[in-house]
């Protein structure tokens, strides 16, 4: 790779098909369990498929009850919601992460 070549370009690697498909749902529960040592590589190559083509992908099998993710997303929403003045706040600094 040369200087000033581009490191990532994922945007210019997917085809019209892959972006009508949307981004990739992995399966991670092989790795969250004994199991096949197969099965986890597999689960590795789609994650490193996934990030290298799209660089997201949504997880499912993860093990998070859905009344958890639904308490974070009811957090979220009503944090990003407050005016401007309460989040500025507790904005992020170098020295508030």
């Amino acid at each position: 790779m040369s200087v000033g070549e581009p490191v990532y370009t994922a945007s210019h690697a997917l085809s019209a098909e892959e972006l009508a498909a949307g981004p990739p749902t992995i399966d991670i529960s092989a790795l969250l369990s004994p199991g096949v040592a197969e099965a986890k590589e597999k689960v590795v190559q789609d994650i490193a498929k996934a990030a290298t083509k799209w660089g997201f992908f949504q997880v499912t099998g993860h093990g998070v009850h859905q009344e958890d993710i639904e308490a974070f997303d009811s957090a979220v929403t009503r944090f990003f919601g407050q005016d401007k003045d309460y989040k500025y706040k507790i904005k992020r600094t170098a020295g508030n992460s």
